[in-house]
């Protein structure tokens, strides 16, 4: 086992861009559909989709189904492996909801990582229901020569062009569900991203993560959203109450979904296990932590994420029950690293991947 240097890593993954609102795409006659071309996240057997419903106005059946993708980019209609659903939602009852999905008659499609292929949903001559997408700049993700793009079939009458927007929803294997590049299991309006404010001195506020391999933390990497000011940053151990190091910051200017990082005064290393970063004030002024939000537990594992929200209620902690944390929010802090363990001699090289474990 031997640290190596890396290229700067931010770890874990943060959050910004145009991902701001969302959309819903209606089904709500024959012909009418959404597909999102995705890459494949893993080698393996996808058994089932993971899907978020807008409203459902009428009560009745959709089919999600695994297409194929042509050369043109858009999905043939050529279901995979038999990859098919065929789903009751509830007008009212279901609205905003997520589909967990696995396919019928135990089907499954076995493809291997970078597979460019598509997630459709149909209308069933029955349900009228919106497909939720959540807004980004930029939808031409290019992998190879294929591009993960949002498509809408409108009026039965074929796809239009690539529309700035990605699909809510991740991949199923065996009941484990993996960040699948092209979509987005975010939460849907306008309460994706918050903001957390504290004014107290040594009340903490940021993020809880695991690390899974031995590595060394630099710095800490932040979103610009937050109130000027003064504050220090703490990296804690997996105690919750030593801090293994620290910086203080000076923030004159911000603006939204910007990043910064800056590095500790001193550079721990850290071995497998859970490990707080966060901000608190060192003075009486406010500060505030960008955070985003999921539906659900299950739903910020499958975007990779082996991080949530935390805080301290004892100023300062000086023991774990001095935090409560939220697994369903996420604030946009994180290390940033410039060794990594690599895994030789039996080492665990096994920091960065789309999977919560």
């Amino acid at each position: 086992m031997t640290l190596q240097n890396i290229p700067f890593a931010v770890y874990p993954r943060m959050l910004f861009g145009n991902w701001f609102g969302t959309t819903g795409y209606a089904l709500t006659a024959s012909g009418h559909k959404v597909g999102q071309v995705i890459a494949v996240p893993k080698t393996g057997s996808i058994t089932g989709v993971s899907i978020k419903l807008g409203t459902v106005t009428t009560t009745g059946d959709i089919d999600v189904q695994l297409q194929s993708v042509g050369t043109d980019g858009l999905p043939t209609g050529t279901v995979l492996s038999s990859c098919t659903v065929t789903q009751t939602v509830t007008a009212t009852t279901d609205n905003n909801k997520w589909l967990n999905l696995t396919f019928d008659g135990a089907a499954s499609h076995s493809a291997t990582a970078g597979d460019i292929i598509a997630i459709v949903v149909k209308w069933n001559a029955t349900a009228s229901v919106l497909i939720t997408a959540a807004n980004q700049s930029d939808p031409d993700h290019n992998m190879g020569t294929a591009a993960m793009n949002f498509y809408h079939d409108a009026a039965g009458s074929g796809y239009g062009s690539a529309i700035a927007r990605a699909m809510f929803g991740a991949l199923n294997y065996s009941g484990t569900y993996y960040e699948t590049p092209g979509l987005f299991p975010g939460k849907t309006g306008t309460a994706v991203f918050s903001t957390k404010n504290i004014s107290t001195n040594d009340q903490q506020v940021g993020l809880k993560f695991r690390v899974r391999s031995t590595c060394r933390a630099l710095g800490v990497a932040f979103g610009h959203h937050a109130q000027p000011g003064n504050r220090k940053f703490n990296l804690w151990d997996t105690d919750g109450a030593t801090v293994l190091a620290s910086i203080n910051v000076d923030i004159d200017w911000f603006n939204d979904f910007e990043m910064g990082w800056i590095p500790f005064t001193s550079a721990p290393t850290l071995t497998p296990g859970w490990y707080r970063v966060c901000a608190t004030p060192t003075a009486a002024t406010l500060v505030s932590v960008y955070t985003y939000s999921v539906d659900s537990n299950a739903i910020r594992e499958a975007f990779g994420v082996d991080a949530y929200y935390t805080e301290s209620t004892t100023h300062p902690p000086t023991q774990e029950s001095h935090w409560t944390d939220t697994d369903t929010d996420v604030a946009n802090i994180a290390i940033v690293l410039d060794q990594i363990d690599d895994g030789a001699g039996g080492g665990n090289a096994n920091l960065l991947h789309g999977k919560i474990g």
